[in-house]
């Protein structure tokens, strides 16, 4: 965690700007008025490290967030560590310092803290981690216990993408007949898992339906300590998280280590129509294969993709149906197999789980269709890996208006990132007649490939963040319908 935060702090670097430079004046003229009326100079110290934390406010506060700060029990004894620290330095400076320039002297101090106190914000986090443990120990054990005397079964959900949508349209068909819970969004945590167990899970509960991610080698084996799933759906693998994972083979063997904690009978669902999971075997385990392309347990035949939908024939052992869904795109569809196949292994009646895919709607901000205006808005700002990205393109591709993107593009490709965006603008010249960029970071790769695809140069526009992006093209086509899809970028504000 500690070196995630380093890592952010490199690639975020912030100066002093005017507010900051005034407010740093008038606190030092506050030290020194009331260092001119205290007796106890120690009793500087407090003013002090309010100092500090007041200079990093206004530090974290420059822009507007995208959501609000949520002030959760971690923040608060984080942030007495914080305190105590500081507190126990500037007391130990004021022990060496003359009284005469002891205003001045402290308010120095402080301007260095400050400009230090990223870096000193991991040193906080070291300190305070033996209490985190603690704390995480005691939430999971609690977590741990309620569930063993429950005894909900459990239907973990794991994969590079595709875990939130398919844990949603598996909730949907289960509720038909069970009493289901389900984490909330996508808290896919341990501590996010341990949270839904200990609050929402009581003794009503049948099913918990738990969404598992993971975004490193190792990080997997957490999950072993709080859960046995009963069965596991793997949704797909794809190139994510490439930083910390290094290659999809790693990808691959994390994400699959749910099977292998999975209980002796469960069954695991595999959707073999992501390449990489294709050739995956356990013998070990009972596996479901599902695929929407064939060599699978499952044939999907007659799929028929519209801008209003997608209908399709499915045919799982004995049981033969046709399917309308108003979800969009081909990885959609196969999220809704999963949920398909999952129902019928848990005898959902097959009118019941038809209504309910009939009835499913898309999970915010992943595919989700909106209306503004003259405009149609599909909003996947949540997607954050290639082949999700270019499913969304070929469902852009659908519709008659002028077609627009606006995208950061994607980020953690890490040494991949050059032939993905390159793969990546090659699709997007096949399916976009406009291009707008919201990040100039790392964005030539993508420029070029759109240039070498014979994309027109002029109709590339890039900008420093969504909102100037938006703003741009409501004042060029205000009055005109356009498809808009707002890919891998969370806006600014809501649409």
């Amino acid at each position: 965690e500690a070196k995630r935060y380093l890592l952010l702090i490199n690639e975020n670097q912030t100066k002093y700007d005017n507010k900051k430079v005034i407010l740093i004046s008038l606190l030092m003229l506050t030290q020194i008025v009331f260092s001119m009326f205290v007796d106890d100079i120690y009793l500087l110290i407090p003013s002090s490290v309010l100092a500090v934390f007041t200079l990093n406010y206004v530090h974290f506060n420059k822009k507007k967030a995208i959501k609000p700060l949520v002030v959760t029990s971690r923040i608060k004894r984080l942030s007495f560590v914080s305190y105590l620290l500081l507190s126990i330095f500037f007391y130990w400076i004021i022990s060496l310092t003359s009284i005469s320039y002891l205003s001045l002297f402290l308010l120095l101090v402080m301007i260095l803290v400050d400009l230090w106190f990223d870096y000193l914000f991991v040193v906080f986090l070291y300190v305070s981690y033996p209490i985190e443990y603690l704390v995480r120990s005691y939430y999971i054990f609690k977590a741990k216990r309620k569930l063993n005397k429950i005894k909900p079964i459990i239907i973990a959900i794991t994969g590079s993408y595709g875990k939130t949508t398919t844990k949603n349209i598996i909730h949907n068909i289960l509720s038909r007949k069970y009493r289901v819970l389900a984490t909330k969004e996508s808290y896919n945590t341990v501590m996010g898992i341990t949270r839904t167990i200990n609050e929402n899970l009581n003794k009503l509960h049948e099913i918990l339906i738990l969404e598992v991610g993971v975004d490193k080698v190792g990080g997997m084996d957490k999950f072993k300590k709080l859960i046995t799933p009963d069965y596991v759906v793997v949704t797909a693998i794809g190139k994510q998280h490439l930083t910390t994972f290094k290659n999809v083979d790693n990808i691959v063997k994390e994400k699959t280590k749910l099977i292998d904690f999975m209980k002796e009978e469960g069954v695991a669902f595999i959707n073999v129509g992501s390449p990489h999971l294709k050739l995956y075997q356990n013998p070990s385990k009972k596996i479901i294969r599902y695929s929407i392309k064939g060599d699978s347990d499952v044939l999907v035949s007659d799929c028929k993709y519209s801008v209003n939908g997608t209908s399709f024939d499915f045919k799982y052992l004995d049981y033969s149906l046709h399917f309308n869904t108003s979800l969009l795109g081909k990885h959609m569809l196969e999220d809704v197999i999963a949920g398909i196949i999952v129902g019928i292994h848990f005898k959902v009646d097959l009118s019941e789980i038809k209504q309910s895919v009939s009835y499913l709607k898309s999970v915010p901000h992943r595919m989700e269709l909106k209306r503004l205006g003259n405009w149609t808005l599909i909003d996947d700002s949540y997607n954050s890996n290639p082949e999700g990205f270019k499913e969304a393109l070929e469902v852009l591709k659908m519709f008659p208006s002028i077609r627009v993107l606006i995208t950061p593009l994607l980020v953690e490709l890490s040494s991949q990132r050059v032939s993905v965006l390159n793969d990546l603008a090659c699709k997007t010249s096949k399916c976009v007649d406009e291009v707008v960029l919201t990040s100039k970071e790392s964005s030539l790769p993508f420029i070029d490939g759109l240039i070498e695809n014979g994309f027109n140069i002029e109709n590339i526009k890039s900008f420093n963040s969504f909102i100037e992006g938006f703003n741009y093209l409501h004042s060029k086509y205000q009055h005109e319908k356009i498809t808009l899809l707002i890919a891998n970028d969370l806006p600014d504000y809501v649409l």
